[in-house]
């Protein structure tokens, strides 16, 4: 009797301690993924649980999904329930943007990427991806862009040894006269690819430069263009917290500067 006690001890010790290490690694991972933990082996987020889960098979990705080998969701939102039919076995999300599964590769869930080569598809950030042969933007294959040096500058820019890519809605390329989706940025005396730089990002604005000008950008409006500038204009711009060409002239002014922004 005392050693059917002891063993029935050994077993609720063993249990509470993978509950606890169970516990104790979703919680951590809830941190980083949107709010799921475990509660008495069953899976919550936000406190709402999750119905049907296989706690065995459960996984939380680095970004708004999770699965099980069933199921997957998004938040406590199972896709079954929302019409939204992937592979479970299969999926993965790279963000809370770009996903594949055996299928295919997705932005958004519902712009599946027809050309992706599944394989070899990764994100590069929210809307920038690539396989073994081509580069995305969002769900959009980019046709004129050099994949060997393409590189992702910023959040919102990025480049090949021919151009300067920025992005404003679906509107991404500025280089010569090649405009996508009929929206674009345009400088008018064309950024040089190989010294181009930011120099200070704000919310609403971005200041870059490249070995001959001065850059103002803003996503609803053509940019404009301090030409040949000194290091003094370069260190009032560096310290510049106005997204208002107009202002920043006039800053310009009383510094003495002569040279201003231009469309």
């Amino acid at each position: 009797m005392k050693k059917l006690i002891f063993i029935l001890f050994l077993i609720s010790i063993s249990f509470w301690l993978y509950q606890k290490e169970n516990i104790t690694f979703f919680q951590k991972q809830s941190k980083q993924n949107s709010g799921y933990k475990i509660k008495k082996n069953e899976v919550y987020y936000d406190d709402i649980k999750l119905k049907n889960v296989d706690i065995d098979t459960f996984e939380i990705f680095e970004s708004c999904y999770a699965k099980d080998k069933n199921n997957i969701f998004e938040g406590h939102i199972n896709f079954k329930d929302a019409d939204l039919y992937f592979d479970a076995p299969s999926f993965k999300a790279f963000n809370c943007y770009y996903t594949l599964d055996k299928n295919g590769a997705y932005y958004r869930l519902n712009k599946k990427i027809s050309q992706a080569d599944i394989n070899t598809f990764e994100s590069l950030n929210e809307v920038f991806a690539k396989d073994k042969n081509n580069i995305y933007f969002k769900w959009h294959l980019i046709k004129d862009v050099d994949y060997s040096s393409f590189k992702i500058i910023e959040k919102r820019f990025a480049k090949d040894k021919n151009q300067i890519f920025y992005i404003k809605e679906l509107s991404y390329e500025f280089n010569k006269n090649k405009f996508y989706n009929k929206k674009y940025l345009k400088i008018k005396n064309m950024a040089d690819v190989n010294t181009f730089e930011i120099i200070n990002n704000l919310n609403y604005c971005t200041y870059t430069k490249d070995k001959n000008n001065i850059y103002y950008i803003e996503p609803n409006s053509l940019a404009k263009v301090l030409e040949n500038y000194d290091s003094k204009i370069l260190n009032i711009i560096k310290n510049i917290k106005q997204c208002d060409d107009y202002k920043v002239n006039e800053i310009l002014k009383k510094a003495g500067v002569k040279k201003l922004f231009k469309k």
